[in-house]
């Protein structure tokens, strides 16, 4: 028969180690992680992979990259300017970025004889200057294709506003089409820009 130790020679009980403080502290370093990378890229404008759109115009006339679910509309064009007609436009923005983009563009009225593109173009440009309440900080001539065109940096603030103007003369459809980006914390080396400018096709 075994006898028992004597209660002041038994081993002592180990003390149970609690996990939930370590888990709770774990948890919340995560969770700060998460939201500091979510800020960062808030304040920098980046755009998530999930968030860029194919879209093609209504008519079939061109096609584009665009940030988010796209809102049709009228666009305005130049008072007086009468060889630039009403077009469409289509802007798009998402619920995770500042960031927006759109594509819009004037039908041209052929009646008025061969179309300066120039003409066409900075009476947009000033237009555009006056509705969003901004200064031209820098522009650059650009080709597209056989087509002139312009490439236009607005700013306000800190919201900066990049637009692509394609003067397309020939053709079935001849139209003043415009590109565009902008948003709080946009910088010219966002890889935003280039993802939705370049992505311009015509049909």
């Amino acid at each position: 028969m075994i006898e028992p130790l004597p209660l002041e020679d038994a081993p002592p009980r180990q003390p149970r180690r609690r996990l939930w403080p370590k888990l709770v502290f774990a948890l919340i370093c995560a969770v700060l992680a998460l939201g500091t990378f979510a800020v960062m890229r808030y304040r920098n404008a980046a755009v998530p992979e999930f968030a860029y759109r194919e879209f093609t115009a209504p008519d079939g006339s061109c096609k584009a990259t665009l940030i988010g679910e796209t809102v049709e509309g009228n666009a305005q064009f130049p008072p007086g300017f009468l060889m630039l007609r009403g077009g469409m436009q289509f802007t798009a923005t998402h619920w995770s970025t500042r960031v927006g983009s759109g594509l819009r563009w004037h039908d041209l009225d052929m009646e008025f004889g061969l179309l300066r593109s120039e003409d066409a173009i900075v009476a947009e440009v000033s237009r555009r200057e006056k509705e969003l309440n901004a200064k031209v900080e820098k522009e650059a001539v650009v080709r597209w294709n056989e087509f002139n065109g312009r490439e236009v940096h607005f700013v306000e603030g800190n919201k900066r506003t990049i637009e692509r103007y394609i003067f397309v003369n020939k053709g079935p459809r001849p139209r003043l089409y415009v590109i565009g980006i902008g948003g709080g914390g946009l910088s010219g080396e966002s890889e935003s820009i280039g993802k939705v400018l370049n992505s311009f096709k015509l049909n």
